[in-house]
């Protein structure tokens, strides 16, 4: 989306709609409790042929996780799996994908192009499959990140050798090419994000992180690691959504308030309509709600490189936050 909106205003953004922007439906509000990863979803990475070798108690890390697990599966030929978790998190690896997790890539050395062994879809089916035996349900909406062999050798550089040589005895060679997905669960046809720590709402004091990330290499899935699911959900209120030019509105209206001639030019970059969760310890209760998100850049020579974030309640249609960031010095 581009153009001019009014005279400091311009629009420059990336649209994250997995709706029709201009008819975007009907959506809920949820109430729900965090569901703890249960006894089943233990086993849900086990497959046949597997022997468990090694299992072991993990302690709490913090007063409201609860004791955790690790256990190590390996197959005939000798290959090795790990499943741990908690009541908040699990995570399924080899070896070869906790080693490749950990190397961390420049983004500009990431490759544009899909590598030999599956296109970015077929990629994308696997590691999709693969959530929804924990039980997601998967938006179609996703990041993904690609990991060229040659550039995980180079930058493994920063890890010790030995680490690297016991996972990887022979070097590096294109079955370590990775795609990383980072994928969403759907609510109503929205991927839910993470609302990057701002308090949305008076009832609820922290915003939930619904992490989903899943590895994929000429082997398959080598890595997962999943945060929160919901149970005990219950709609709170149904209606239709506002649709993006009712949002830009509701933006523009915000952005007048106060003294006109002291907004600096601002350009939005991106706009997302998603679901945001939020969450209250003290009674373990969540509230999923979609929201309209913009993010506006401050432009112009005087500018400090500000950020700025509104939040619309897409149900509600009003401007519930507004989150300013003034600049790398911060």
């Amino acid at each position: 989306m581009t153009g001019l909106i009014i005279d400091f205003l311009e629009i420059d953004a990336e649209l994250i709609a997995t709706v029709d922007p201009l008819s975007p439906g009907i959506a809920s509000s949820y109430t729900a409790t965090r569901r703890p990863f249960s006894t089943q979803q233990r086993t849900v990475f086990v497959q046949p042929g597997w022997t468990l070798v090694e299992s072991e108690i993990l302690a709490a890390q913090y007063p409201s996780q609860e004791e955790g697990y690790q256990d190590v599966y390996e197959d005939d030929s000798g290959n090795r799996y790990v499943s741990f978790g908690y009541n908040d998190i699990a995570v399924f690896y080899t070896p070869q994908g906790s080693l490749i997790d950990r190397v961390e890539i420049p983004m500009e050395y990431r490759s544009q192009v899909d590598f030999e062994f599956a296109s970015e879809q077929e990629a994308y089916e696997t590691a999709k499959t693969f959530a929804e035996t924990v039980g997601y349900r998967i938006s179609n909406y996703y990041y993904v990140d690609r990991l060229p062999y040659e550039e995980l050798e180079i930058s493994s550089r920063t890890i010790d050798r030995s680490t690297v040589e016991e996972v990887l005895p022979q070097g590096w060679s294109s079955d370590q090419d990775s795609y990383v997905f980072t994928l969403f669960e759907d609510i109503d046809g929205l991927p839910m994000v993470n609302s990057g720590g701002h308090k949305l709402s008076a009832e609820y004091v922290a915003n939930l992180e619904c992490v989903i990330e899943v590895l994929v290499t000429p082997k398959g899935v080598e890595y997962g690691e999943f945060y929160f699911q919901y149970e005990n959900t219950k709609v709170q209120s149904t209606g239709e959504m506002c649709d993006i030019e009712e949002a830009l509105n509701l933006f523009v209206k915000e952005t007048l308030t106060g003294n006109t001639l002291l907004i600096p030019p601002l350009k939005i970059s991106h706009i997302s309509l998603v679901y945001l969760g939020q969450w209250e310890p003290s009674t373990d209760a969540v509230l999923l709600r979609p929201y309209w998100v913009f993010e506006a850049e401050e432009t112009g020579p005087d500018s400090s490189g500000g950020i700025e974030h509104y939040y619309i309640d897409a149900l509600n249609k009003t401007v519930v936050h507004k989150k300013s960031f003034t600049g790398p010095e911060v």
